[in-house]
């Protein structure tokens, strides 16, 4: 907790409570305040004896489920990404797609295609994306490799580290405009590489579709990623 925000709290504590009920709120405002967006985080209201309070509901704490993940990384086989894609590398703007070829429900397996139109010849690779009980682990990704592209459980202010890589969810209510349109709700997720000092990314995710943006300003480069369309292949 915020040292500023815990001095508040501890003060407020040993004025209205008991020292039980104190340890007990204190607990309980950290975890919230950790877990919820901080613009909704209070204020706490002291009722009855001091010993009972009040506090504001989770802003979302999403379950362990596969659910869960694909509600912002749809699974979808034969859809296609197209993304607008610029870079410190190359003038202008170019093309970036990736193709989801295959998906298997049952074990939570999708392998996909990325074609970089960043050269003379576009560059391909394949990768997959599995599954697990703490996410949606990716083999690759458009622009940081491999990564956990959706974690779980997830809530506001979620963490983890990847080797150098320090991620944290910073929202779940971003609202964000790409030449593909408007989309709110989003899942919005900020990288700081080597602590920060090696460069940072971000990366969101809107509900039902999937990426729609994502950026990375490193010490050697720059790039920049935006949904410019999806199409859904049907085969007759």
């Amino acid at each position: 907790m915020n040292k500023s925000v815990k001095a508040i709290v501890s003060i407020i504590a040993l004025a209205a409570f008991t020292a039980p009920a104190a340890a007990q709120y204190e607990q309980v405002m950290e975890n919230v305040l950790r877990n919820t967006d901080p613009a909704i985080s209070g204020p706490v209201i002291v009722v009855g004896n001091g010993d009972a309070f009040s506090i504001p509901e989770p802003l979302i704490i999403k379950p362990e489920t596969k659910d869960t993940a694909t509600e912002f990384f749809p699974m979808r086989k034969s859809r296609i990404y197209e993304y607008e894609y610029t870079s410190s590398e190359f003038l202008g703007s170019r093309k970036l797609t990736i193709e989801y070829l295959d998906y298997s429900e049952k074990e939570g397996f999708l392998t996909a295609r990325l074609t970089a139109y960043n050269r003379n010849t576009p560059w391909v690779e394949d990768y997959s994306v599995r599954f697990k009980a703490d996410g949606l682990h990716a083999t690759s990704s458009p622009l940081g490799g491999p990564r956990v592209e959706i974690p779980l459980p997830l809530y506001q202010n979620r963490s983890w580290t990847e080797g150098a890589y320090y991620n944290r969810v910073t929202s779940l209510k971003h609202k964000v405009t790409v030449p593909a349109g408007t989309f709110e709700n989003c899942l919005r997720i900020l990288t700081k590489i080597g602590g920060g000092d090696a460069g940072s990314a971000y990366r969101v995710y809107a509900p039902g579709v999937g990426l729609v943006e994502e950026a990375l300003s490193a010490e050697d480069r720059q790039d920049h990623i935006r949904l410019v369309a999806i199409k859904q292949v049907v085969n007759l």
